[in-house]
This record gives C-alpha cells, sequence and structure tokens, in this order.
C-alpha cells in the first residue's frame, strides 16, 4: 500500500520507513504511560485526553498505545543540540503501537502527528495501515510566529486559543505577543 497519507503530514518527519504487511486502522486507543515522574505522566494524559478524548477507551478491544518518555531515547543525531533532541520522537506502527520520545515536547509532537494520521491527513479512511517507523525531530530549535496585538488587531481570547490550537497542529513551540501599551500593568505604570 502506498504511504500517500503520510506524505500529507505536516510538517514532513525526518523519516518514514514502511515495512511489509499491514493493521486494521485505529479506533480507540487504550493508553500505557511509562514517565520518569508523576508530573510528567499527568502532562502527557493532560495532553491525550486534549487531542483524542472521543478515541480513548479502556475496553479490551482498543488497541494500547505506549507512550514511554526516555531522556536517553537519542533520537536525533546527537549534532542536534539539547534543544531539539528534547523534541525528538519515534512512532511505531505494527503490531504494537508506540511512541518513544526524549523529552514532554517530543511526546507532545508524536502525538500530534499521531492525531493528523487519524484524522486522515487529507486523505480517505485507510481499510489497513502498513507497518512502519516514523522518527522526527525539528530542524529548528524554536519555531513560531509573532502577533501584533498593538496595531490593527483587536485582543480577541477566543481566536488566540485557535491560533495556539493552530500552532499546536503545526508543531510550533512559541507564540510571541506584542503588546506594547495595551494593557495596563499597576505594579510597573512606566
Amino acid at each position: 500500500m502506498p504511504h500517500s497519507f503520510v506524505d500529507a503530514l505536516v510538517p514532513r518527519p525526518q523519516s518514514v520507513t514502511v515495512r511489509g504487511g499491514s493493521h486494521p486502522p485505529l479506533l480507540q486507543l487504550r493508553p500505557l504511560i511509562r514517565a520518569p515522574s508523576a508530573a510528567d505522566a499527568l502532562a502527557i494524559r493532560d495532553t491525550l485526553h486534549r487531542l483524542f478524548a472521543t478515541r480513548l477507551s479502556t475496553r479490551v478491544r482498543a488497541r494500547t498505545l505506549l507512550i514511554l518518555l526516555d531522556p536517553t531515547a537519542g533520537i536525533a543525531p546527537r549534532s542536534a543540540g539539547r534543544a531539539i533532541a528534547e523534541q525528538a520522537y519515534r512512532l511505531e506502527f505494527g503490531p504494537a503501537l508506540r511512541l518513544v520520545a526524549s523529552g514532554l515536547a517530543g511526546v507532545r509532537f508524536g502525538l500530534q502527528t499521531l492525531r493528523q494520521l487519524l484524522e486522515g491527513a487529507g486523505h480517505p479512511p485507510q481499510p489497513a495501515w502498513p507497518i512502519l517507523e516514523i522518527r522526527d525531530w525539528p530542524r529548528l530549535a524554536v519555531r513560531g510566529i509573532h502577533l501584533d496585538l498593538a496595531r490593527e488587531m483587536e485582543y480577541r481570547p477566543a481566536h488566540l486559543r485557535r491560533v495556539v490550537d493552530h500552532l499546536a497542529a503545526l508543531k510550533f513551540n512559541t507564540l510571541h505577543l506584542y503588546l506594547e501599551n495595551k494593557f495596563v500593568f499597576p505594579s510597573a505604570p512606566e
């Protein structure tokens, strides 16, 4: 089966390796989280619920998604630097569905990739999924946009929430808000 549905991922992953064989599409996920701390596990669970609320299940027939947060995973090349390595992840589709990441940012980005794949990445639903592995890390440690709230843009919380959701889906990690003198700071009136 061609992997054109993987080609539609945004941004495009560093590598996709398609192996022989296939498995049924993923409909329901049963997460199993392994993280170094309870705080990390809670952050991962929160992200899962925001992205996959309708797909999470405790049923036996649901597909297990193993999420492993391992700072020593070594997914990105050594030359990439620590800031990029912490955003690296490996997503494996096969008999087991596994997400291995070096840092919490890597888990979030891996889950965004999984979300894009489950939503079809702009293609019709797949009758079967190939057994594959996606390895990804960003080319730049900081990726973001600048919004000028001081000129010609009204501050609207609902709009900014949508912007943040879209940036997260595209794996951006920075939103710079230029405020100028739009807000009053009583502790620093100057």
